[in-house]
Order: C-alpha cells, then structure tokens, then sequence
C-alpha cells in the first residue's frame, strides 16, 4: 500500500506543519544512526504493511532489537 501525497501532508508524515522536517512523525519516531536507516524508516511510513504475517515479522525484529538494548543509543 502506498499513502497519497495528500494524507502525508495533512498527517504530518514527513514535515510538520511549517513545511520544515521537524515535528513530523518521521523526525519523532527517528532513532536511526545512518542515512541508509533513516531512508528505510522513511519508506516504512510511506509505505505501510498490510499483512498481518509481515507486521508481525516487523514488531517481532524490533522488540528483539529493544530487548538487547541496540535501539536508542546515539
């Protein structure tokens, strides 16, 4: 699935609401410590699951993540 241009403006997917890239769910939920990981959250909000199986698979890597303390640190 892919969100319209519209829904991720009026979301504030990207940008917050001046336009500029902080205060928008990307920046709040950005842990990343490459630009490559950055890139891959980016698309996971632009491009969200559907599927139970892989939402699943999602939660699960990043809960292993979380529990071994790798998520966080900067």
């Amino acid at each position: 699935m892919e969100v319209e241009p519209t829904t991720v403006h009026t979301l504030n997917l990207l940008h917050g609401d001046d336009g500029n890239d902080g205060g928008g769910l990307l920046s709040f939920l950005d842990a990343t410590r490459t630009p490559a990981g950055r890139r891959r959250l980016r698309q996971w909000i632009l491009r969200p699951l559907r599927q139970m199986a892989g939402i699943n698979r999602r939660l699960d890597a990043v809960e292993a993540l979380v529990s071994h303390r790798c998520v966080g640190r900067r």
